[in-house]
């Protein structure tokens, strides 16, 4: 819901694009310099005490929104997007740890790609009536609660969360295991550059959605709501899908999926009316989520349990990365090339994930030592 009602506030508080482009940045900077440092601390620390601890910070640094003026705005995201950087790894760490690496961690995946479906679906929506009824303060307060509550829950685990060993070696000696281990296993490398192609690709024609309505399309900026939310709906449908295709080899689920959602771009971005583009949307949400869920499936399984925190931190950086490449290459190439040229490029940018995937090893399974099931 913040992340709708955020640019909403501040773009009627300043008119400003640039000021609303400067809050998205904020939100994205800290993965990149904060992500890898927080990898190594997530492998130190106990995982549940950092979800907790990091969802207790989330609400205080959002807190300062409640003070008004643009400058507590950025204070306020620069102080959840830190703490989202120690939480995310944590939580996909944490999750082996509590359900073993066999066929309950691809329900859990499958669950928890569901999830993020149903979000898609229901928070934009969610959000802009809430601010509507309430204003940023009323969202907030939600959001607050939110985190708060998910600490309290976090808190509550016992399997899987006992403390880590006391770990003798140096901060930046553990950074660097980490970030070799990334460029030494043929495995993890190749999913990397899989999720960077796959994200800068999707990070482009995000940033050019509403150009695409009215300068394409001929249909008012206002529409964006139908095509998230037939991406949602395809998200949920994927999640629903995922479960089975976990089991299958990484590779050729990555290779098909990532194909599949580029075609559903191509057709997408080529469409002639509105009610065809919402209907493309909805088809590349079910490979789309697919292929997010095989990664970090693949990952959580044949990643030592020692350095889940590190691997996790760097697909953050990937992710960040990639948000900001993707909507920077937008910016530039648009003018240059032309919308319809450059829609049609990063379309094929996203279709040739399923290129990069071929790259893919067949993984040997690793079972966490210290897992459960």
């Amino acid at each position: 819901m913040l992340v709708i009602a955020v640019p909403v506030y501040v773009f009627e508080s300043t008119g400003s694009t640039l000021a609303t482009s400067m809050a998205l940045a904020i939100e994205a900077a800290p993965a990149l310099l904060v992500g890898p440092w927080a990898g190594v601390f997530v492998d130190r620390w106990d995982r549940r005490v950092v979800m907790a601890a990091a969802s207790v910070a989330s609400a205080a640094g959002i807190a300062f929104l409640l003070i008004g003026g643009l400058a507590f705005v950025y204070l306020g995201l620069l102080a959840e997007s830190v703490a989202a950087v120690f939480l995310r790894p944590a939580g996909r760490a944490l999750l082996p740890a509590i359900v073993g690496t066999g066929k309950e961690l691809a329900q859990a995946n499958a669950l928890s790609a569901f999830t993020f479906g149903v979000i898609r679906v229901t928070g934009p929506v969610a959000g802009v009536l809430t601010y509507v009824q309430g204003g940023l303060k009323l969202v907030v307060a939600l959001d607050m609660a939110s985190y708060l509550i998910a600490a309290a829950v976090v808190m509550r685990i016992r399997s899987g969360a006992k403390a880590r060993e006391p770990v003798p070696h140096h901060v930046l000696a553990e950074l660097v295991e980490g970030v070799r281990h990334v460029r030494k296993s043929p495995l993890t490398r190749s999913l990397v550059v899989t999720n960077w192609v796959f994200w800068t690709g999707n990070a482009g024609l995000t940033a050019l959605l509403v150009p695409f309505l009215v300068h394409r399309l001929g249909v008012d900026g206002s529409k964006l709501g139908y095509l998230i939310t037939g991406l949602g709906v395809g998200c949920v449908v994927g999640a629903l899908v995922s479960r089975p295709l976990l089991g299958l080899a990484p590779r050729n689920v990555l290779v098909a999926a990532g194909t599949a959602t580029g075609v559903c771009f191509l057709v997408m971005f080529n469409a002639a009316t509105l009610q065809v583009a919402v209907i493309a949307a909805f088809a590349s949400g079910v490979p789309g989520t697919v292929l997010a869920a095989t990664i970090q499936h693949a990952v959580q399984v044949n990643v030592a349990d020692e350095l889940l925190g590190r691997v996790g931190a760097a697909f953050g950086v990937s992710d960040a990365a990639a948000a900001l490449l993707g909507a920077l290459f937008a910016a530039v190439m648009a003018p240059a090339l032309g919308l319809a040229v450059t829609l049609n490029v990063f379309s094929a940018a996203v279709l040739l994930t399923g290129v990069s995937a071929l790259a893919v090893p067949a993984p040997s399974i690793v079972v966490h030592a210290d897992s459960a099931g």
